[in-house]
């Protein structure tokens, strides 16, 4: 593991489009070693990481190729304890992306589809200051952590959006824009998000 540790902060551009053509082989090895966990028989493939020291895998999970996984640890004067912890035998689908500057918790048995967004965060408030300010010098603002619990199903092209909890269970439409809790159980769909049917016990 020290050697993928090793590789992980020397190897360059060139190198890595390489290794990529090898996914099951050095350059997984080298992707895993950047986690804080990363847990057995998870499986990642070439993917963008940002501070992947702060990012946990469970066991039996993947992470398929062109996702995100990105922590912010600072923006202009802000510094942020950001954290994202993905649980075990999860399908996070290509093109994923998934960023935090608080947390992000994803129970177990969770799958994506393609291009699914989960943030905590957004580049500023609306007031007629901050608009007038170009995007990236916004000062970034969360509403509260994201928690999507076990064996959640989330569409293609769904977001779920900062301080929301999505309940064991739930089925997330695609397409669907998530701003608000999900209870257990239920599937949800629309730009926001509602209740379309809730199974009861």
């Amino acid at each position: 593991m020290v050697i993928y540790k090793i590789l992980a902060y020397i190897y360059n551009s060139k190198i890595i489009s390489k290794l990529r053509r090898f996914p099951n082989g050095l350059y997984h090895r080298i992707l895993a070693a950047q986690f804080h966990r990363f847990g057995d028989h998870s499986f990642v493939q070439n993917i963008y990481l940002g501070a992947p020291e702060r990012i946990s895998v469970g066991n039996n999970t993947i992470i398929f190729h062109d996702t995100i996984l990105s922590c912010v640890k600072k923006h202009k004067d802000q510094v942020f304890d950001s954290h994202i912890e993905i649980g075990s035998n999860c399908h996070i689908g290509p093109f994923n992306h998934i960023t935090c500057t608080n947390k992000i918790v994803i129970g177990d048995g969770v799958m994506t589809g393609m291009y699914v967004l989960i943030s905590d965060n957004n580049h500023g408030g609306t007031t007629y200051e901050e608009l007038r300010q170009r995007p990236g010098n916004r000062d970034l603002v969360s509403k509260g952590a994201v928690h999507i619990g076990d064996n959640v199903w989330i569409g293609d092209k769904a977001s779920i959006l900062s301080g929301v909890t999505i309940g064991e269970g739930a089925v997330v439409a695609a397409n669907a824009v998530v701003v608000r809790d999900v209870p257990p159980y239920c599937v949800v769909g629309g730009s926001p998000a509602r209740i379309l049917k809730q199974v009861l016990k």
